[in-house]
């Protein structure tokens, strides 16, 4: 009696379930890949909204840092009209600034003269950047 020597192989519903195991692996490694991917975008517009505040707060207050320059940055006025930089856009309407007289009701936050309170919103992607700062006339 001749013996035959079986020969081991794959069969094909073991080399499904390979596949399968594989698959499942490199979704969740995609997964991870996009999940990094969306931080950086995030951080991105973070950085960014920062970056258009501060120019926009820097743009203000140099035009009211001159003595007697109060009326420069006057109050119901948009200071920062002209800056849109990189895809952001203003929160409230669109406007990235917006002037308020200080109350004159004795909660004024300054003790020596009249103030103006400037608020300042910038919004990229999903994020909303505010500023906030009050200065007066003396």
């Amino acid at each position: 009696m001749i013996s035959r020597a079986r020969a081991r192989g794959v069969s094909l519903i073991e080399l499904v379930i390979v596949i399968v195991a594989m698959s499942i692996g490199l979704v969740a490694l995609g997964g991870a890949y996009l999940s990094s991917g969306r931080s950086v975008e995030l951080n991105e517009d973070v950085q960014v909204a920062w970056q258009v505040a501060q120019a926009c707060a820097d743009h203000t207050l140099g035009r009211i840092r001159r003595p007697g320059a109060f009326a420069n940055v006057a109050a119901g006025s948009n200071p920062c009209s002209g800056i849109n930089a990189n895809g952001t856009t203003g929160c409230a309407g669109g406007q990235y600034a917006s002037v308020a007289d200080a109350p004159a009701d004795g909660t004024e936050p300054c003790a020596v003269g009249p103030c103006r309170t400037v608020s300042i919103c910038v919004r990229r992607g999903g994020y909303d950047a505010t500023l906030t700062f009050v200065f007066t006339d003396s």
